[in-house]
């Protein structure tokens, strides 16, 4: 969609648009300048003991159906299964997979949109743009990863109640958990923008346990 309406890729339309004047320091598409800065992935080990039911079941389900749609959306390309520690791939442009950044960024856009949707004179989305965001769209089994979610436009909402599944107490929170225990989100209520990035891979789908334990901290701070 954003090369039919921009004529650019999604890597150079986010870094022209987004990360460029916002002075983040995150790219979709690693130039190979940057290499050397990042850190290698650790997998997630093969017995953790601090896996979940959730988690074990999307890898059989992946495992034993190539042709489901769990196995289509991780395994295409097959990234996470075949590493990720390589220039080829850190290099292409997996909007869904591969951005590489620091927290400090992740903080930065969501405070953005925290803040009515401008920071430092760079506006990111319009306040009714931000509505939309945390506004539900879908709430129910999810067919990839085979568990509750609740998404808005373009972003997971919270489900207080359910473990590893909401993003503090802000009920007008969005963001998204990434592979292996990284987040991003905003709480608008808060004025709250929240980034965490690891190295080392966790065991959960949604929220990692050392994110949830900093969000924690986070909130009883403000």
């Amino acid at each position: 969609m954003v090369r039919r309406v921009s004529g650019k890729s999604l890597g150079t339309y986010f870094r022209e648009r987004i990360a460029g004047p916002l002075a983040m320091d995150f790219h979709i598409g690693l130039p190979d300048a940057e290499h050397g800065r990042v850190a290698e992935m650790s997998p997630i080990p093969a017995a953790d003991p601090n896996a979940d039911a959730a988690q074990l079941g999307l890898a059989v389900a992946i495992m034993s159906d190539p042709e489901g749609l769990s196995a289509r959306a991780f395994m295409n390309p097959p990234s996470l299964a075949f590493g990720v520690n390589n220039a080829p791939w850190r290099r292409a442009e997996i909007p869904g997979g591969n951005g590489h950044g620091t927290a400090r960024a992740l903080a930065r856009v969501y405070g953005a949109l925290a803040s009515g949707g401008t920071v430092d004179g760079v506006r990111v989305l319009s306040r009714d743009g931000i509505a939309r965001c945390h506004g539900e769209l879908s709430h129910g089994p999810d067919r990839v990863l085979l568990l509750s979610t609740r998404f808005g436009h373009g972003f997971m909402l919270p489900q207080h109640g359910v473990e590893g599944a909401a993003f503090g107490p802000g009920t007008r929170a969005f963001g998204h958990p990434g592979a292996g225990g990284s987040i991003g989100f905003c709480d608008p209520d808060a004025g709250l923008g929240f980034g965490y990035v690891m190295n080392r891979m966790g065991p959960r789908i949604l929220l990692d346990p050392r994110a949830e334990a900093l969000i924690e901290a986070v909130y009883a701070s403000l």
